[in-house]
């Protein structure tokens, strides 16, 4: 039984072999390169998934391959259905959340290539959401650190992701993209929204219920 997120149900639990284990494509197990797929169901809702498995000459398994496929964790494999994570972000104008959030999707669901694109696209929206219009990206995320909207730290991290999505704008796609490099993209740009409105928001929202518990100590 392998340990897997259900993407129906959610759970983090067991997920039994459902039939046999095999490859798949053409000349399945003698290409030197060779995905095996199994099905599994999940334990709590019956779901089934499919996880994926890519093999480098298969026909050098010292065991059958449904006896392999079983000594494998959950987490080596590539489960179909994914499941999508998603994330919310609380005090960031609507459009440039809704984008944020679509970023983090992406990545979750390993399409990195648009997660780095769309996550640039949100730290120009940010730019230009406070006033900074004119001209290039590496431009604007200079103005949000001279402003004071976003720290120096962040601000060499925002054109490292400024870098990473020129590439992908500009039909750059030889080099791939690693699940690493988007999750570093996605984690910035989440520093980016916090420096520009959470962290401001949250210190407002201190300020106010101080100021109320004074005042109400007064009367």
């Amino acid at each position: 039984m392998l340990n897997h997120v259900c993407w129906l149900c959610k759970a983090n639990t067991g997920h039994n072999l459902v039939g046999e284990a095999r490859f798949v494509g053409p000349e399945a197990g003698v290409r030197p390169e060779q995905l095996a797929c199994a099905a599994y169901e999940c334990s709590i809702c019956h779901g089934i998934s499919v996880a994926l498995f890519p093999f480098r000459n298969p026909g050098s398994l010292s065991m059958p391959l449904y006896q392999f496929i079983t000594t494998v964790r959950g987490d080596e494999l590539r489960w179909r259905p994914s499941v999508t994570e998603t994330k919310d972000y609380p005090d960031v104008p609507d459009h440039i959340a809704e984008a944020a959030t679509e970023a983090y999707e992406c990545d979750s669901s390993e399409h990195y290539r648009g997660a780095i694109m769309l996550a640039r696209a949100v730290i120009e929206a940010t730019a230009k959401d406070n006033g900074i219009t004119t001209g290039t990206l590496y431009n604007k995320i200079e103005a949000l650190a001279t402003a004071g909207l976003i720290r120096a730290i962040i601000k060499d991290a925002a054109h490292g992701v400024r870098q990473l999505g020129n590439e992908m704008a500009h039909g750059d796609f030889v080099d791939p993209i690693s699940a690493e490099e988007s999750q570093l993209v996605i984690r910035l740009m989440g520093e980016i929204l916090n420096d520009v409105y959470q962290s401001p928001a949250v210190i407002s929202q201190a300020q106010q219920a101080a100021q109320a518990r004074q005042q109400g100590g007064q009367q």
